[in-house]
């Protein structure tokens, strides 16, 4: 069996992380979304997977090659143009068009073992689950456990079972395909193309499962999928931890890292290679902090994303953060927490707690302050002694 993944789009609601990097390539618990996606294909014994890639396809590329690090066969299949997810699968027509059936999975979702096994022997079957927020997805419509009707993002709460992305197809859906137009976003959709084989007595089940399925929508969403993958981590401890060190036996730490005197470390946490943390630094659960990192002395981190080569300068505190790769922060600097509403293009959207979303290579200097629910772009460089109270472009200088 064959499964295809879509890996091609940017995730625009992701900025300012997808400036620099495909939505896929973000990291939960150091590991690149996709990758979790690919596993648990491979778990399953699916093998043979295509990555349809476009927006910056080369950082997918590099970092998996033809897949042999996860006992797979990997073949990519370029959409130069990203309109939308029918579109895209369109492109491997010429693939799967003599297959009984196949996988599709959107990539930037996470699925475990069990709901790729939940639905690999099915035919014409998607996968779904509940959400609180049913706006964000495709609304499911079930009768008998069959769909009878998805409607993509609706304005108003339908229903509470939605779309995961996860589908068991035949070749009958390139058909379908053809025969769509473009949706009111401006994308030809893969579920608008499944809703023409319903109207045709096509029929689709919806599969309910207990396995994992979490998504993110928005930056600070990478911090709740983060906090769940770093519960089912195998943790190790492979660094070089000094005396007077305390970690914790759920804190990973990767080779070549130091642990420096009086540092305390809680788990669930996730510590890459080549780091160094303290000495009397405290890092709290539901931590992740990529290879080649630094974290000076006297700094606390809590429940936060440090993607790879931040330097964090001393007496620093961040919480319910996500900082983007090369980013750097000043001395006596804070990144604090509250319920308030972000501002994402001309939308506020309320958000229980979150602290600062901070691009790639944007650097904040000495004894700052950022505003709970700020948005930092990339390169941006924001001096010292500043408060930022309100969301900062990309390339900009704050004095």
């Amino acid at each position: 069996m064959k499964a295809v993944v879509l890996a091609a789009g940017e995730g625009q609601r992701m900025r300012p992380f997808t400036y620099t990097q495909p939505k896929v390539m973000l990291p939960v618990a150091n590991k690149p979304i996709l990758e979790y996606a690919i596993q648990s294909l491979s778990k399953t014994g699916i093998k043979d997977i295509t990555l349809i890639v476009g927006y910056k396809k080369e950082r997918i590329q590099n970092y998996f090659e033809d897949g042999k690090n996860w006992n797979t066969n990997l073949t990519y299949v370029e959409q130069n143009k990203q309109l939308g997810t029918a579109h895209a699968l369109k492109q491997t027509k010429k693939e799967l068009k003599n297959q009984d059936k196949f996988l599709l999975l959107n990539g930037d979702t996470l699925v475990d073992k069990k709901r790729i096994q939940d639905i690999k022997d099915q035919k014409n079957a998607i996968l779904t689950s509940k959400t609180e927020r049913p706006q964000d997805y495709g609304a499911i419509q079930t009768k008998n456990h069959r769909v009878q009707k998805i409607i993509e993002k609706p304005n108003q709460q339908i229903s509470k079972k939605v779309n995961t992305g996860v589908y068991s197809l035949t070749p009958k859906i390139f058909k379908a395909i053809e025969e769509i137009e473009l949706s009111p976003r401006g994308e030809y959709e893969i579920t608008t193309a499944i809703q023409k084989l319903i109207e045709k007595d096509i029929e689709f089940k919806a599969i309910e499962s207990t396995g994992l399925w979490v998504d993110a929508v928005y930056p600070w969403n990478l911090l709740e999928v983060n906090q769940k993958m770093l519960q089912k981590q195998n943790h190790e401890q492979n660094g070089k931890i000094k005396p007077g060190a305390t970690v914790a036996e759920d804190a990973s730490i990767g080779e070549n890292t130091k642990i420096r005197p009086g540092t305390y470390i809680l788990g669930p946490t996730k510590i890459g290679k080549n780091c160094d943390i303290g000495p009397n630094t405290v890092i709290l659960p539901s931590t992740s902090i990529r290879d080649n990192s630094s974290i000076g002395p006297n700094t606390t981190i809590e429940n936060s994303i440090l993607m790879r080569d931040c330097r964090i300068k001393p007496n620093t505190y961040i919480t319910n953060s996500v900082l983007g790769n090369y980013t750097k922060i000043g001395a006596q600097t804070t990144l604090d927490a509250a319920k308030t509403q972000v501002k994402v293009n001309d939308e506020l959207i309320e958000v229980d707690k979150v602290g600062s979303m901070i691009g790639e290579s944007t650097t904040i200097g000495t004894n700052t302050s950022i505003k709970p629910g700020t948005l930092i772009g990339k390169n941006c460089d924001i001096g010292s002694n500043q408060i930022v109270r309100e969301n900062v472009q990309s390339n900009t200088k704050v004095r």
